[in-house]
């Protein structure tokens, strides 16, 4: 094929690659597409996301005639490439990230990769680190929620500048790095506000230069855009439409996009397909459809998911399959909703498609939300009554936070496009008396907080009340009903252990460490994130645990300071020499476990395995099996009406 090159991402971070190309090769004629209607990728089994990435490129070639593919994604690129380059007929180029050039510009030895946590975790990263940074000191951070901020960018809204701090401070604690790769397309979009938000000068690196000259090298003849100078605009193709995305492409040089018509996939075509999604509004509030909740069919949603795990796992020795029911509606203690006007109406709204237009999307008005908390349902008609009549309240709201617990208490955050003065102020604290909830307001660079950051949760887990603080805009156990089996089942798989101590890797705001330090004489924690690291020491403080130490380590740190060859104040301070470890429990990202986090493991007599991923789950225990047997298997039903399945596994050491 002769025609233009085609640049491929699930959303819109492949448009940092776009402009590394232009700016090398500024007359190539290049088309984008990307699968919006699947955002993200890194949500998604990785099985059906190979089908589904090869599938749309695919369309996307056969519709431009392209001459070259660009997969300006990581996620895409570590799972698909084989697969794209045996099915395509032209040269495919993948994205890989810096590490290399990184290594080489590193005056002083110390870099980072910052990335998301399925790129983060992978063991082509590990290898990547190993082959071109091996004398290297090298930090890998994952940083899933700069790629909500870089779409937000995009689309015109503002950044949240307290989670880019939180996400780069891990950084800061190596007083000599001076390098960090940006290892996800979406990052390069925000590179004036990480340098912005940086203590010190920072050597930012990513991909998009070393692709362009890869691109140069590949692809010959060049195709040439029309007109002189290349001014012409490139086609552009999307799975779902989106007015802010077309925008967006506009912005980069891209005409209005057209739909994409990709076959659908057996995932798809399940029945319950229209029930199970996994997330209710993406990063631009352009949602997925809106789950139908339906308590009569809840049995069948969950039989589909036992049928589901037992068939993927039947190939391992698996006891029999223990099944915990969520309720079957009310059971989401937190959910966010944008705000939507039209004339003069103002109401919460979600997005789904347009069944008279296909491809398209539609606000759709939610006065009652059968997935959220009954405190939740009771609390939004109330507040949409007061900021409808309170000009200060409602005047460039879009977007409303909630947090709820089991006891009723909650905490609303009201994120504005305007500053936010006194008079915001005085009428919030009214009407957090009047609703009786706590208030927060946000908008750029501004965060009010009226009462406090957070909530307390109780739940009770086999007739003991444990109390855990739970802060806004960070991770939360989100169905507290299901938190509390998952806590109960843990706790009875760990039991007769007081002799000898508990390992807990991404322990985390302290959710399992809590409740299973009873089980131990001694248990140590380790987790990146400073936010979690507070509230899970806050946690322990709550509930009386004093036999608890945590560090903020990541898993990768912590395994090298188990090994001695990592020293420093924090390794002192856990006195690992002091701890006799029998048990280790690991709640990792999607991505699950590289090779040499599994070989970690086995060296412990007991693992506890609480998985999000079935897919990965699957693959960790084909290698901890080597070494150790099932012996409880567990499904948490975490999230109803999604295809998503939490597990639950308990491996023992064989004699």
């Amino acid at each position: 094929m002769s025609g233009p090159i085609l640049i491929f991402d699930s959303g819109v971070g492949g448009l940092s690659v776009v402009a590394a190309i232009r700016q090398r090769l500024p007359e190539a004629a290049l088309c984008y597409a990307c699968d919006n209607a699947m955002l993200p990728y890194g949500t998604k089994p990785d099985d059906w996301l190979v089908a589904r990435i090869v599938t749309v490129c695919q369309a996307a070639v056969e519709a431009s005639q392209a001459s070259a593919l660009v997969v300006a994604c990581n996620t895409a690129s570590t799972l698909a490439l084989e697969a794209l380059r045996d099915r395509l007929a032209i040269p495919v180029i993948g994205t890989v990230p810096a590490i290399k050039p990184a290594a080489a510009a590193s005056r002083s030895g110390h870099l980072a990769l910052l990335a998301t946590s399925a790129t983060v975790h992978r063991p082509y990263t590990r290898r990547l680190i190993e082959d071109f940074a091996g004398h290297c000191q090298v930090m890998r951070l994952a940083a899933d929620p700069l790629v909500g901020q870089a779409e937000r960018q995009l689309a015109g809204e503002p950044l949240d500048d307290q989670v880019i701090a939180d996400c780069l401070a891990p950084l800061w604690e190596d007083p000599a790095l001076d390098t960090v790769v940006l290892g996800c397309t979406h990052f390069p979009l925000l590179t004036r506000a990480l340098a912005a938000a940086a203590p010190r000068p920072i050597t930012w690196i990513d991909s998009g230069d070393a692709i362009a000259r890869r691109v140069a090298q590949v692809v010959a003849p060049l195709p040439r855009a029309e007109g002189s100078g290349g001014e012409g605009l490139g086609a552009a193709w999307v799975t779902a439409a989106s007015v802010s995305l077309a925008s967006v492409l506009a912005g980069y040089g891209f005409a209005a996009p057209q739909k994409l018509m990709v076959a659908t996939t057996a995932f798809e075509a399940c029945p319950l397909f229209a029930h199970l999604i996994d997330r209710l509004t993406d990063s631009q509030g352009d949602s997925v459809a809106v789950p139908v909740v339906d308590p009569a069919r809840y049995g069948e949603q969950l039989e589909a998911k036992r049928e589901r795990i037992t068939t993927q796992f039947s190939h391992l020795a698996t006891p029999e399959l223990e099944v915990f029911a969520s309720p079957a509606s009310h059971y989401r203690m937190r959910c966010e909703f944008r705000i939507w006007r039209e004339g003069d109406e103002l109401f919460y709204a979600m997005f789904e498609p347009d069944p008279e237009r296909p491809g398209k999307k539609l606000p759709v008005r939610v006065d009652q939300f059968p997935v959220a908390s009954e405190r939740i349902n009771e609390l939004m008609p109330l507040l949409l009554e007061a900021v409808r009549e309170d000009q200060v309240l409602g005047r460039k709201l879009f977007q409303v936070d909630f947090l709820t617990t089991l006891s009723g208490e909650a905490l609303i955050t009201l994120i504005y496009h305007r500053p936010l003065g006194e008079d915001w102020e005085s009428a919030a604290r009214a009407l957090e008396k009047r609703l009786g909830v706590m208030i927060i307001g946000r908008s750029r660079k501004q965060r009010l907080v009226l009462t406090r950051n957070h909530v307390w949760e109780r739940l009770t887990v086999e007739g003991r009340e444990l109390n855990y603080q739970q802060v806004e805009n960070s991770f939360t156990q989100p169905n507290a009903a299901i938190c509390q089996s998952m806590l109960g089942w843990a706790l009875d798989a760990t039991r007769h252990s007081e002799e000898r101590d508990l390992v807990e890797l991404y322990c985390g705001n302290g959710n399992f460490t809590v409740a299973l330090a009873e089980n131990f004489r001694r248990v140590l924690a380790t987790e990146i994130s400073r936010t979690s690291v507070a509230s899970a020491k806050a946690n322990l403080a709550a509930n009386d645990v004093d036999n608890v130490h945590v560090s903020r380590m990541s898993a990768e740190e912590f395994s090298l300071a188990l090994k001695g060859e990592k020293g420093g104040r924090r390794v002192a301070e856990m006195g690992l020499a002091d701890y006799d470890f029998s048990t280790v429990l690991v709640d990792p990202p999607r991505a699950g476990l590289d090779d040499e986090s599994c070989d970690q493991l086995s060296g412990y007599d007991r693992i506890i395995y609480i998985s999000c991923n079935p897919d990965t789950l699957v693959d960790n225990l084909a290698r901890l099996t080597q070494t150790h047997d099932i012996t409880r298997f567990a499904l948490f039903d975490q999230f109803p009406w999604t295809h998503h399945c939490e597990c639950g596994v308990l491996l023992e050491r064989r004699a």
